[in-house]
């Protein structure tokens, strides 16, 4: 990553906003050039659709100049560099699909998306925070627990959003296409939902980096070892 870089968006994932990155910006070199964004926010104002949001993205930042997006914000990214093929991108944690465990190995199966969506209406809360589990690991309880007002506010403010959403990205995931653009993809080998042999498989042919235990949410339990990839990626971001 460059320190020329006068503006970094940095995308969430899907069941957290934008606090998930705070502790990237608090400790990185980089955390001046950092913007992260609340995608539930855009959607509001927007609506639950991939293209609508990043058009109103690239319209308010035109100035942007890397993008780094983490699982659910690696397809905002994606279609963020349909936009601007010249865009520096970090793919965090990247999933194929959202719900095709069956035949990738990684994700969820369908069964467990629906169940998903039953649950937040069920019981919003638990729900998140059993989410939080699978993408940071039970082993990383500390770490889960600095979240924890993250799912309160999830819940007040954009219960909505965070549900519509898992039928957009269900649509959209399977139309992820890798942009000839400048690309890094960063993975945890500790990562619950997805895992080495996709990761081999699909994208062998881009430049990957692995952080040993890691987990799904990969820059908050490994923090410092997210931040030095970032650091020495400058050398590394390549056209693809």
């Amino acid at each position: 990553m460059n320190k020329k870089y006068k503006k970094i968006i940095l995308i969430h994932g899907w069941g957290f906003n934008s606090s998930i990155w705070n502790n990237v910006i608090e400790n990185s070199i980089y955390g001046s050039q950092m913007h992260p964004l609340n995608i539930y926010a855009e959607a509001r104002e927007s609506g639950t659709n991939i293209n609508s949001i990043t058009n109103s993205i690239a319209n308010k930042h035109p100035d942007l100049d890397c993008i780094v997006g983490w699982s659910m914000g690696c397809y905002f990214a994606n279609a963020l560099s349909k936009i601007s093929k010249k865009l520096p991108i970090v793919y965090v944690s990247f999933l194929p699909s959202f719900d095709n465990f069956s035949e990738l190995g990684c994700g969820f199966t369908k069964k467990e998306v629906e169940n998903l969506y039953d649950d937040l209406n069920k019981d919003f809360l638990n729900t998140i925070k059993k989410f939080y589990i699978m993408c940071i690991g039970k082993k990383n309880i500390n770490f889960i627990k600095q979240f924890i007002n993250t799912a309160y506010s999830l819940e007040k403010n954009y219960s909505h959003e965070v549900k519509e959403s898992l039928a957009f990205i269900k649509k959209d995931f399977i139309n992820f296409e890798i942009r000839k653009n400048k690309c890094i993809f960063i993975y945890g080998d500790d990562d619950n939902l997805c895992n080495d042999f996709y990761s081999n498989k699909i994208i062998s042919q881009f430049d990957k980096k692995i952080i040993k235990g890691g987990s799904h949410a990969l820059f908050v339990d490994k923090n410092k070892e997210f931040i030095d990839v970032l650091k020495s990626s400058k050398h590394s971001f390549k056209y693809t």
